[in-house]
Formats: structure tokens, sequence, C-alpha cells
């Protein structure tokens, strides 16, 4: 491929042929002849004026000027015939014109404009596609800058190859003239305008420091030459399916991008872009990167790996060396996630080869505990890769799966509707992107197995999805395989994958609360899995939130012989403490939710009924508040402290127990029983020295408890009385 870098070193031009933008806000300071100083913006009256103090304009024809109103209809004052007077117009113009070369690919030039004519459009005026002729020495494009004034139509078309690019003036502001600039040999053309006055300067630009001008004509052949060459590189079919060229200039993943390609580095991106594109290949621009870990020993040591030199390591080995190419650009400016595709030095095109050229980077680290001296060497280079679109898929199943997701989609978005061939072309690619895509990945590629339409794909994507520490895969994404493609196919698999997950009750409500787009068939095989997991699920977590969605599900599923199997099986765990913080509240959360669907009131009545007649057992009446201080229980040890503390729990007139002149032991052990016989009791220790001294206190800590119990289960109660 010597003949592609020989190619490619003949560009001058760049990729792009036209620029446009506003100017400062400068006014140029117009002056007529024999009409005087016109002001910014033009308005209506001085438009006509400069009409009536203006002439027909002509157009070249070969080496003729013809004047035919039916190929240009148009205003012009030739530049004898106004000046610019504004002063600064002349040094903002330049800074502008010096930006505009830069965008067009020319540095280390000298720019020069030459102000050539006024034209003005009125309604009915145009100009048909054309291109310019040079009109002075080294002109190599056009400036059209326009000045604001209110109109309608006359946008400015600008052609290079197949690419044309349309302008218009009608939204400028009204006090930054807007300029467009494109290479004298492009076609362009001026459409009528349909109303107002459109009135603009013509500037003619060339370069003063080169004899030979750039020419747009010369980078077509060019890209004809490149499309030749990428020809006979795809008809060799060689074992490498990817071509590199590297740019001349190194770049970072932050400012990598078109716009900061340096000197020819977009003109050769650009050109080989294009080629590609018309040639059936895919085509990025992307950076090259050589890295290369070794290990050795270094001559001195510092307290700062910054002051150790390169020439002061002795490599010994080395550990870990690639080349890859990464952070991919397309040809609109999109960023596609590609972490890394393994490249073959040899296999790169380039003037000068990666390991000689600019990017490099060096990283010396000294020896810490077991681990040697450390050398780590990079190079990084601007780069454009590309592949045959036919090889495609024999690139992608060799790159990270963040692009073979995005090609995946893509492939599909653009081949539509499948058909067969197609098919079975992106299914080794799905099958890849199945297999390793880890579970925890966002992007969803359901929409695109459900177009391939195979069921064993379909099956492996949503094993994947359920196979992992949580289920990840909801129903609005499961929900149309399984309707499209039949529930029966897919049913033992999931009840398989679900019989090691948790959140197996919560995972079904989610598929429930979509129930609108559940077919009869659906719901036979929800209610068998459900069927099949409650009890389990039951045992495992006999919490509040599980329950909930328990009860949910066999409202939503309207199988009511599900209730009294679910009713048994909670009523070997009921006690006061279950009823009020855990089954009552897990009812009410259930009724609060069941609210925002279709559901079977009667299911749900009789666990409604079934809490009333727990909660009428376990709570007849009020806990009564104690009339003394007697407080039932007592301390299980037989030591004189806690003899004292069961003497004080039975007197009914006395709240608070001392304990002095004791060591603190003794009173810990004292605390330590109180909690483990739960009286309501509690101790406070203070130092009094020399020794300790324990304050008892009697609480009501039992009425309080049944009284909020009491008051929980009353709530839930007038809370289900709704259902």
């Amino acid at each position: 491929m010597n003949e592609l870098i020989d190619v490619l070193e003949r560009i001058e031009s760049p990729g792009t042929f036209v620029v446009d933008g506003q100017l400062t806000s400068v006014p140029p300071g117009l002056k007529v002849k024999n009409l005087g100083l016109v002001p910014i913006p033009i308005l209506k009256q001085q438009a006509k004026a400069l009409i009536k103090v203006s002439e027909q304009a002509p157009y070249g024809l070969g080496e003729e000027t013809v004047l035919d109103t039916n190929i240009r209809k148009t205003w012009q004052i030739s530049s004898e015939d106004f000046s610019l007077t504004n002063p600064q117009w002349e040094h903002s113009l330049q800074e502008s014109v010096n930006k505009i070369a830069i965008d067009l690919g020319l540095h280390g030039c000298n720019i020069a404009f030459e102000q050539y004519k006024l034209l003005i459009y009125e309604k009915g005026s145009f100009f048909n596609i054309h291109r310019d002729t040079e009109k002075v020495p080294n002109m190599f494009a056009t400036l059209v800058v326009n000045l604001p004034s209110e109109h309608e139509g006359g946008q400015l078309t600008v052609t290079h190859g197949d690419i044309t690019k349309h302008y218009s003036f009608t939204k400028s502001d009204s006090f930054h003239p807007s300029f467009v600039a494109f290479y004298a040999d492009c076609f362009h053309e001026v459409k009528p305008i349909t109303s107002g006055y459109r009135v603009c300067l013509i500037y003619n630009l060339s370069i003063s420091n080169r004899a030979e001008q750039p020419r747009l004509s010369k980078q077509l052949e060019v890209v004809k030459e490149v499309g030749r060459c990428i020809k006979q590189w795809q008809k060799k079919k060689t074992e490498q399916p990817i071509l590199t060229y590297l740019l001349e200039h190194d770049y970072t993943e932050k400012n990598l991008s078109f716009e900061n390609l340096k000197n020819g580095d977009l003109s050769k991106a650009r050109v080989l872009m294009d080629a590609a594109e018309k040639n059936n290949c895919q085509a990025f621009l992307c950076l090259v990167t050589y890295y290369r870990n070794s290990y050795g020993d270094v001559g001195y040591y510092s307290y700062d790996d910054d002051d150790l030199d390169e020439d002061d390591f002795e490599e010994c080995d080395v550990s870990d060396e690639e080349i890859y190419a990464h952070h991919f650009i397309t040809k609109t400016g999109t960023h596609i996630k590609v972490k890394k595709l393994s490249l073959e030095e040899d296999d790169l095109l380039a003037t000068i080869p990666l390991l000689d050229g600019p990017g490099r980077d060096v990283s010396i680290s000294e020896a810490t505990g077991n681990e040697g001296a450390t050398k780590e060497l990079w190079y990084h280079r601007g780069a454009v890769v590309l592949w045959a679109d036919e090889r495609a898929f024999e690139v992608v199943l060799d790159m990270d799966l963040d692009y073979g997701i995005y090609f995946f989609k893509e492939f599909i978005k653009k081949n539509q509707p499948l058909n067969a061939s197609n098919r079975q072309k992106v299914m080794p690619l799905a099958a890849h992107i199945i297999k390793k895509r880890h579970s925890y990945r966002e992007e969803d590629i359901s929409q695109e197995l459900i177009e391939i339409g195979d069921i064993e794909l379909l099956k492996a994507f949503i094993h994947k999805r359920m196979n992992s520490y949580d289920i990840n895969i909801k129903g609005e994404k499961l929900i149309p395989i399984l309707e499209q493609f039949g529930w029966q196919h897919f049913s033992q698999q999931i009840i398989a994958d679900l019989s090691s997950k948790r959140d197996v009750m919560k995972w079904i409500n989610s598929l429930l609360q979509i129930k609108e787009s559940i077919s009869d068939e659906g719901q036979v095989v929800i209610a068998h899995w459900f069927d099949t997991f409650w009890k389990s699920s039951l045992n495992n977590e006999l919490s509040h939130n599980n329950i909930s969605y328990i009860v949910q599900n066999v409202a939503l599923l309207k199988q009511e012989t599900f209730s009294d199997d679910i009713i048994h099986s909670l009523s070997a765990k009921m006690n006061g403490e279950f009823i009020t913080q855990t089954y009552g509240t897990a009812l009410m959360d259930a009724l609060q939710k069941l609210k925002n669907y279709d559901y079977d009131h009667s299911v749900f009545h009789k666990f409604s009924a079934n809490i009333r007649q727990q909660i009428q057992y376990y709570f007849p009446s009020a806990p009564k508040k104690p009339e003394n201080w007697f407080r039932k229980g007592s301390l299980q040890c037989t030591c004189q402290f806690c003899k004292q503390t069961n003497q004080f729990l039975l007197d009914p007139d006395e709240s608070t127990l001392h304990i002095n002149k004791t060591i603190k032991r003794n009173l810990l052990h004292v605390e330590d029983e109180i909690r483990k016989s739960r009286v309501d009791v509690s101790i406070h220790i203070n130092k009094v020295p020399p020794k300790f001294q324990g304050i008892l206190t009697k609480n009501q800590n039992e009425y309080d408890y049944k009284q909020t119990q009491f008051d929980q289960a009353q709530k839930i109660i007038k809370n289900l009385q709704s259902d």
C-alpha cells in the first residue's frame, strides 16, 4: 500500500471547501459614488437608491463577458464606484480572512483580499450555477460578505464533488455582517429572491507567498486515486481486514476531533474517509497508541519519581507490549464507544513510522517492595482506520463489546426489513454480544433480537439477563418477546433461572403491573410461576415487602384458590408483633398499590378478613395503664443486688431505688440482668467517690409497647375498611 501513502502525500487542499460565520460588529462605512454614506442595516429605501446607481451584472462565458438576465439577474456596483471608509474595517476583515484560510486548510500562507463588487439582489434576482474565474493573480477563493438587510429567498448553494451545502442570510443579525467563503473552482448559485433586498460585498482571496494556488479539482482526482488504491486492497483479501493510515501529528483523547486536526492531517483524513465511503468501507478518525511496559534497574534512587531520567533506566525484560486503535470518531463527528482494537505494527501505513514520530511519553517508577523499577512508554498518533463493509462482522468480533453493540444496532436499523441473508449475517454477532455482555450493562438489544426472530438467541438473551445476582430484565422488555414468540417456549427456562433468586415475588409483580399487554396464555404462565415459588419465597423472607408483593400478585392474578393456602401458611407465624409490624402493614401497602390496577376485590377481602380476625384475637381491648408502682417480672440472678431489685419490683409504693457505695462491676451486672429479663426498670450509674451509685427507676415500657401495638392494630383495621 505504498502507493496509497504517495497519493495522500500529494494532498494540499482541505476536506472542507466552504466556511461560513459572522464578522465583527465593526461597520464597513459604505460610501457609494453619487449616493454618499449608506448606513447598516440597509433599509428598503436605501436598497432602491443603490439600484438607481447600479448596472445590470454580466457573467463570464469563457474569455467573454456576457449580459443575459436568463442566466444572471442582479445589480452591481464596481469597486471603483464605492469605498469602505471605516479604517477599522480592513483590519478586522484581515483577521477574519486569516481564520477563514485556516478553516480552508491553508497554513503558513499570506492571504490577501481584494474588494471586487457590491451586489444588490431585489425580488426575482438570481444567479444560475457557475464557477468563478481567476480575477486577480494567485486567486484561490471567493469571499461573500452579506450586509444586514431584510429579505427572503436568495439562498446560496456551494457544491464540491457530490457534496452541496446551503446558506441562507435571511436570519442574519442586524448589526453583524455574515459571510461565506469557498474555493473559486466550486460550483455555486444564488436562488431567486422572493421579497426584500439582499446586499453583499464580494472579495477575491489570494495567496501572496506561493506561486501555485490550491485547487479543489486536484483533490477530486486524489479522491479517485485513493479510491482506486482502496479497491486494490479490497481485492487482495489479506488476512488483516483492517487498513490503518497514521496521520502526521499526535493528539490526545481530549483534543482529537476534525476541528483540531493540524496542517495537512485534516485534508488527508477527509479525503481518505470520503474515498472509503464511496468504496463501501467503514472509516473512522481515531488514535493509534503503542504501549510498552518493562522492568529493570535504575542507576540511582531519588525521593521523587519525576527526577528519574530515561537514561538511568536499564531494561531487563518487557512485561507488556501492544499497539491498538481507540477513541473512534465518525465522519459526522460522532464518538463511537471503542475501547481497544488491536493492530499489528507491520500493517500501519505511515510516512513516518509510529515509533519514530511524535507523541512520545515515558514514565519511570522506582522499585517498591519486591517489585523492581518499571518503565512505561507510549506513542500516540492520530489515524484513520477503515475496513470493507463485507468484512465488518469479521472485524467486530475481534473488537470490544462497546463497538459490537453499536454496530449491531446500526446494522439492524439500516437493513429494515431484515431479509434472510442479513439475518444470517448478524446472528453470530448477536450470539457473541449475548455471551460476552455482562448482565448489569444497560444497553438494551431486545428489540433488535425480536427483529432477528431466532428463539434460541432470545432464550440465551433472557437467560443471561436473569442469571445474575439480581433479575436484570424488566417486564417492558421481556413481555413483547414472550407475547410474540409464545410463552411456552421460555417458561421452563425462566423457572430454572428464578429458582436461585430472592426477589421473585417482586419481579412477578413488575410483570403484572403491565397487565394490559399480557395475553390469557401469559396470565396462565405467570400464575404457574407464582404457584411454583410463593411458598419458598415466604419461607425465605417473611418481610413486609415480600408479603405485600405476594398479596398483590394473588389479587392481580385473580386466583382466589391461592388465598387460603397463603393465609394458612401465615397463620403459623402469628403473634402480636408480626400482625402489627409485618402482616398488617403489608396488607395496607398492598391495598394502596392495588388501587391503581384492576384486581380481584374478593381475593384481597379474604386477607383483610383474616387480619381482622387475628387482631380481634390478639388485641381484644386496649391495655390497662398501671395503677401503682408494682411491676411484673423478676431478675433470674440470686445475688444480693438482684434480690434487692426483685423486692423493689414488687413494692407498689416505690418508684426509685438507690444502690450505694459499691463497685461498678456490680451495677453493670444488674444492668445486664435487667436487659435480659426485660422488666420495666432502667438504671443510671454514677461515680460517687470513692465508689459508684446505681439509681433504678421504674417505667411503663410494657404498657407503652402494648398500647402502641393496639393503636397500630386499630389503624390497620381502619385503613383496610376501604377494601
